[in-house]
Protein backbone atom coordinates (compact mmCIF):
# COMPACT_ATOMS: atom_id res chain seq x y z
CA UNK A 1 0.00 0.00 0.00
CA UNK A 2 1.26 3.35 -1.00
CA UNK A 3 0.49 5.99 1.51
CA UNK A 4 2.41 8.69 0.00
CA UNK A 5 0.45 11.71 -0.75
CA UNK A 6 -0.22 11.74 -4.18
CA UNK A 7 0.04 15.32 -4.72
CA UNK A 8 3.98 15.42 -3.03
CA UNK A 9 6.49 16.20 -5.63
CA UNK A 10 8.99 14.02 -7.14
CA UNK A 11 11.93 13.59 -5.28
CA UNK A 12 13.93 15.82 -7.80
CA UNK A 13 11.89 18.42 -7.84
CA UNK A 14 12.01 21.74 -5.25
CA UNK A 15 11.24 20.78 -2.05
CA UNK A 16 8.47 22.93 -1.41
CA UNK A 17 8.48 26.91 -0.13
CA UNK A 18 10.01 26.52 3.50
CA UNK A 19 9.79 30.27 3.37
CA UNK A 20 6.18 29.61 4.33
CA UNK A 21 7.63 29.55 8.61
CA UNK A 22 9.32 32.83 8.67
CA UNK A 23 9.53 36.14 7.35
CA UNK A 24 12.77 37.65 7.39
CA UNK A 25 11.37 40.22 4.83
CA UNK A 26 9.85 41.58 7.67
CA UNK A 27 12.78 42.13 9.75
CA UNK A 28 13.52 45.70 9.36
CA UNK A 29 17.21 47.59 9.09
CA UNK A 30 16.68 49.36 12.79
CA UNK A 31 15.55 45.58 14.08
CA UNK A 32 18.78 44.13 12.12
CA UNK A 33 20.63 46.63 13.51
CA UNK A 34 20.15 46.26 17.19
CA UNK A 35 20.37 42.69 16.69
CA UNK A 36 24.01 42.77 15.40
CA UNK A 37 24.64 45.13 17.81
CA UNK A 38 23.45 43.08 21.28
CA UNK A 39 25.59 39.66 19.41
CA UNK A 40 28.92 41.25 17.80
CA UNK A 41 29.83 42.28 21.69
CA UNK A 42 31.19 38.72 22.66
CA UNK A 43 30.71 37.07 19.04
CA UNK A 44 33.99 36.44 19.33
CA UNK A 45 33.91 34.90 22.95
CA UNK A 46 31.19 32.70 21.85
CA UNK A 47 33.27 31.20 19.00
CA UNK A 48 36.54 30.79 21.11
CA UNK A 49 33.92 28.61 23.40
CA UNK A 50 32.30 27.12 20.28
CA UNK A 51 36.03 26.02 19.17
CA UNK A 52 36.76 25.10 22.70
CA UNK A 53 34.42 22.24 23.08
CA UNK A 54 35.04 20.93 19.55
CA UNK A 55 38.75 20.64 20.37
CA UNK A 56 38.01 18.66 23.94
CA UNK A 57 35.78 16.46 22.25
CA UNK A 58 35.98 13.50 19.83
CA UNK A 59 35.53 15.77 16.70
CA UNK A 60 38.68 17.82 17.43
CA UNK A 61 39.80 15.88 13.90
CA UNK A 62 37.35 18.39 12.26
CA UNK A 63 39.51 21.82 12.93
CA UNK A 64 42.85 20.16 13.83
CA UNK A 65 43.65 21.49 9.90
CA UNK A 66 42.13 24.68 10.31
CA UNK A 67 43.57 28.37 11.01
CA UNK A 68 41.28 28.88 13.95
CA UNK A 69 41.83 32.69 13.85
CA UNK A 70 41.30 33.35 9.99
CA UNK A 71 38.31 30.94 10.27
CA UNK A 72 36.36 32.85 13.48
CA UNK A 73 37.22 36.14 10.99
CA UNK A 74 35.07 34.69 8.04
CA UNK A 75 32.47 33.16 10.70
CA UNK A 76 32.42 37.07 11.99
CA UNK A 77 32.06 38.61 8.50
CA UNK A 78 29.44 36.24 7.43
CA UNK A 79 27.09 36.35 10.23
CA UNK A 80 27.42 40.28 9.83
CA UNK A 81 26.40 39.74 6.53
CA UNK A 82 23.78 37.12 7.42
CA UNK A 83 22.01 39.43 10.39
CA UNK A 84 22.51 42.94 8.76
CA UNK A 85 21.81 42.37 5.13
CA UNK A 86 18.97 40.40 3.43
CA UNK A 87 19.85 37.65 1.37
CA UNK A 88 21.32 38.30 -2.11
CA UNK A 89 24.12 36.33 -4.83
CA UNK A 90 26.76 37.08 -2.34
CA UNK A 91 25.01 35.00 0.53
CA UNK A 92 24.22 32.36 -1.99
CA UNK A 93 28.09 31.73 -2.97
CA UNK A 94 29.00 32.10 0.33
CA UNK A 95 26.92 29.49 1.33
CA UNK A 96 27.89 27.32 -1.14
CA UNK A 97 31.52 27.62 -0.57
CA UNK A 98 30.78 26.77 3.52
CA UNK A 99 28.66 23.66 2.36
CA UNK A 100 31.07 22.55 0.03
CA UNK A 101 33.99 22.94 2.94
CA UNK A 102 31.48 20.99 5.65
CA UNK A 103 31.17 18.04 3.72
CA UNK A 104 34.98 18.13 2.78
CA UNK A 105 35.72 17.91 6.94
CA UNK A 106 32.93 15.18 6.93
CA UNK A 107 30.56 16.83 9.08
CA UNK A 108 27.24 15.62 9.21
CA UNK A 109 24.01 16.62 9.28
CA UNK A 110 23.13 16.05 13.26
CA UNK A 111 26.66 17.77 13.91
CA UNK A 112 26.05 21.32 12.27
CA UNK A 113 22.39 21.37 13.30
CA UNK A 114 23.28 20.85 16.79
CA UNK A 115 26.16 23.35 16.86
CA UNK A 116 23.89 25.90 15.25
CA UNK A 117 21.80 25.35 18.33
CA UNK A 118 24.72 25.72 20.58
CA UNK A 119 25.61 29.28 18.56
CA UNK A 120 21.70 30.22 18.84
CA UNK A 121 21.00 29.86 22.16
CA UNK A 122 24.46 31.75 23.17
CA UNK A 123 23.24 34.61 21.21
CA UNK A 124 19.53 34.45 22.80
CA UNK A 125 21.98 34.72 26.56
CA UNK A 126 23.35 37.85 24.98
CA UNK A 127 20.09 39.10 23.83
CA UNK A 128 18.80 38.38 26.92
CA UNK A 129 21.50 40.35 28.99
CA UNK A 130 21.24 43.40 26.76
CA UNK A 131 18.16 44.25 25.46
CA UNK A 132 16.45 47.16 26.89
CA UNK A 133 12.96 45.21 28.57
CA UNK A 134 11.05 41.72 27.28
CA UNK A 135 9.24 42.84 24.67
CA UNK A 136 12.45 43.97 22.80
CA UNK A 137 14.15 40.88 23.97
CA UNK A 138 11.05 38.83 22.41
CA UNK A 139 11.47 41.11 19.01
CA UNK A 140 15.08 40.47 18.99
CA UNK A 141 14.73 36.49 20.00
CA UNK A 142 12.41 36.24 17.08
CA UNK A 143 14.52 37.56 14.31
CA UNK A 144 17.31 35.79 15.35
CA UNK A 145 15.46 32.39 15.20
CA UNK A 146 14.12 33.40 11.53
CA UNK A 147 17.49 34.49 10.31
CA UNK A 148 19.17 31.68 11.71
CA UNK A 149 16.41 29.00 10.61
CA UNK A 150 16.42 30.81 6.95
CA UNK A 151 19.82 30.27 6.86
CA UNK A 152 20.34 26.80 7.77
CA UNK A 153 17.10 25.56 5.78
CA UNK A 154 19.28 27.07 3.00
CA UNK A 155 22.31 25.53 3.61
CA UNK A 156 21.04 22.09 4.08
CA UNK A 157 19.07 22.58 0.55
CA UNK A 158 22.48 23.46 -0.72
CA UNK A 159 23.22 21.19 -3.88
CA UNK A 160 26.78 20.45 -4.45
CA UNK A 161 28.18 18.88 -7.49
CA UNK A 162 30.80 16.05 -6.97
CA UNK A 163 33.10 17.45 -8.65
CA UNK A 164 33.63 20.68 -6.98
CA UNK A 165 34.83 18.08 -4.10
Amino acid sequence: MDIRNPAMPDVDDEPGDTSIWFQNDEIGPDLREKLWSIISLEFEQILDRFYDRIENSSNRWMIEKLDRSLIKHKQINHWRQLVLYPVDADYETRLRTMHVLHLNIGMKHSFYISSYMYLLNAFQKEILRHSSGPREAYELIVAMNSIITDDMVRALDVEVNIIEL
